[in-house]
């Protein structure tokens, strides 16, 4: 029996994975030409997509996400489905999805280190990573960073970065999507 939880659960990262997968294809055209937009950094936003993710977020359906194994939260923008995976014994994934392809992913693992998350700090361990438009983002509950990167498994993408209480927390969504990023992270709280 309890290989074929295992086996479902694999069964569904496997599913979310290639939807995503999918979509960026399907997409990858029409991203090449969309208006880009950053938390921090100079790049305008594609003003309908801004004004669509900025609403969904203002529909106040009072729907909140809690995740009580990592003691943090942020409010549910509407539309959007938000699942929590074990991706392996060190890794956690909380997956948001609208329909359309809208998406972030926000992965969490242990860090052995408190403290303010640096750009020196991550090329320490990671100096070949494409790290652009690089700013401080701080909430009053966590203080990280904000970049645009690419690389080949994602593509282009808009990441924030952050650590707290000895974990490390990656969110990550497409380039053109970063203001969902500054959405969640207007809406984050942890404990």
């Amino acid at each position: 029996m309890k290989n074929f939880i295992f086996t479902i659960w694999i069964l569904i990262l496997i599913s979310i994975v290639g939807y995503f997968v999918w979509w960026a294809v399907r997409n990858n055209d029409k991203a090449k030409n969309d208006n880009e937009y950053f938390l921090g950094g100079d790049l305008i936003v594609d003003k309908e997509k801004q004004e669509e993710i900025i609403n969904d977020f203002k529909k106040d359906t009072g729907e909140v996400y809690i995740n009580s194994k990592y003691n943090f939260s942020f409010k549910k923008p509407d539309g959007y489905d938000v699942g929590f995976f074990a991706y392996d014994e060190s890794r956690d994934i909380v997956l948001l999805q609208k329909q359309g392809g809208i998406g972030v992913q926000i992965v969490i693992s242990s860090f052995d280190e408190n403290g303010v998350l640096t750009e020196s700090r991550i090329r320490k361990e990671l100096p070949n990573l494409d790290m652009r438009n690089i700013s401080r983002v701080y909430n009053g509950s966590i203080d990280g960073l904000s970049f645009l990167s690419s690389g080949e498994a994602f593509g282009k993408s808009a990441e924030i970065w952050f650590v707290y209480n000895g974990l490390f927390f990656q969110m990550s969504t497409y380039e053109g999507q970063a203001t969902i990023l500054k959405e969640i992270i207007n809406n984050f709280d942890i404990k």
